[in-house]
Order: C-alpha cells, then sequence, then structure tokens
C-alpha cells in the first residue's frame, strides 16, 4: 500500500513546474482562467445552493462554510455586480430558512 502523500507534495504537484519525485517530468496543470466560458446565471447559482442545502443537511458541511462558499461562487460569477449583494443574499438565506424550518 501506498504511503498518503503529504501536503506540501501535493502543493509542489499542482503549484510547481515538476515532481519531487520525477524531476525530469513536468506536471501539466490545466488553466481554466483562459476559457472562453460564459459565467454562472442566477438559475445555475441557485442550483448550486440547493446543492450546498443538501450537503448542510446531511452534515458534510457547516452552514457558515455553506454561505462563504456560496458568496465565493457570487463573487466570481459576478452576481454581486449584475445583482446586487441584497439579491444574492435572499438567494442563499431563503432556501438555508426553508430547509432549517423557517420561512
Amino acid at each position: 500500500m501506498r504511503p498518503a502523500r503529504s501536503l506540501p507534495e501535493l502543493t509542489d504537484l499542482v503549484d510547481g513546474t515538476t515532481c519531487r519525485r520525477h524531476q525530469r517530468v513536468p506536471v501539466q496543470v490545466a488553466n481554466v482562467r483562459h476559457l472562453d466560458r460564459e459565467l454562472g446565471s442566477l438559475h445555475d447559482f441557485e442550483e448550486c445552493v440547493g446543492h450546498h442545502v443538501w450537503f448542510f443537511l446531511e452534515g458534510w458541511v457547516d452552514l457558515h462554510v455553506a454561505v462563504d462558499n456560496l458568496w465565493r461562487l457570487a463573487e466570481r460569477w459576478q452576481l454581486l455586480d449584475d445583482l446586487g449583494p441584497d439579491r444574492v443574499q435572499e438567494a442563499i438565506a431563503r432556501p438555508f430558512a426553508v430547509a432549517r424550518g423557517g420561512k
């Protein structure tokens, strides 16, 4: 059985140009920043909120982690600029309130 890799070794694999074990082998990392892809819409974001609600209800993530992840996604997709922070907060808060038994 192979021993688990340490975090620094994994970081080197992702951020570096070569693997520690095989110094001559370049590590290929996809650069997703250059892709010509449309950012997510409000509908896509609400779908992601639903997934995070499920993760929260299953106990996989804590409420604050789920909300922080969704807020970062909204920032990345520029929804805060397009819709405003109040609309984004409502899109996040309402499903979690319903899932927790509120209205």
